[in-house]
């Protein structure tokens, strides 16, 4: 999945795959990524229009979404 820089604190890249439901997010520092699954076109503006992308993942995604993290591999 493609995934673009986004303007977070916390999260350094996020992508989008319509045909999935499926967001990945990058975050800052930690060389891994989330996946949430189940989210709409909808949702998915409404994440890269919200002033906080952090506060959007822990507030209304991590804790509402079916998600996953995976650490990079060295």
């Amino acid at each position: 999945m493609k995934r673009q820089v986004v303007d977070s604190k916390i999260i350094e890249s996020a992508g989008y795959d319509p045909l999935l439901g499926q967001v990945e997010l990058e975050f800052k520092g930690s060389h891994g990524v989330s996946t949430v699954r189940g989210v709409t076109q909808d949702e998915w503006k409404e994440f890269l229009a919200s002033p906080s992308k952090g506060t959007h993942w822990n507030r209304i995604w991590k804790p509402g979404k079916e998600s996953f993290y995976e650490k990079a591999k060295p």
